[in-house]
């Protein structure tokens, strides 16, 4: 995984970001507490405490919207 992130310009990435980052989209795509640790191969507890933390009120509109826009942002070349 390590070359993959380095040559696609990724090399900040580690195997621990990547790791949050999927169980955060898996969350936030409404996938049971199961399916998410079935997936990452944690127990349904461990997921449940680790990574489906309970979700803050967004404070901020325009924040909110900017980084919602990250993943409609065009690809690097």
């Amino acid at each position: 995984m390590r070359e993959a992130f380095d040559e696609c310009g990724y090399g900040w990435v580690t195997s621990h970001v990547f790791r949050k980052t999927v169980s955060t989209h898996l969350d936030q795509s409404g996938v049971s507490t199961t399916e998410g640790a079935d997936q990452l191969g944690d127990t349904p507890t461990v997921y449940e405490e680790r990574y489906r933390k309970k979700r803050r009120k967004a404070t901020n509109r325009a924040a909110m919207e900017a980084l919602e826009s990250i993943e409609k942002a065009p690809e690097a070349k």
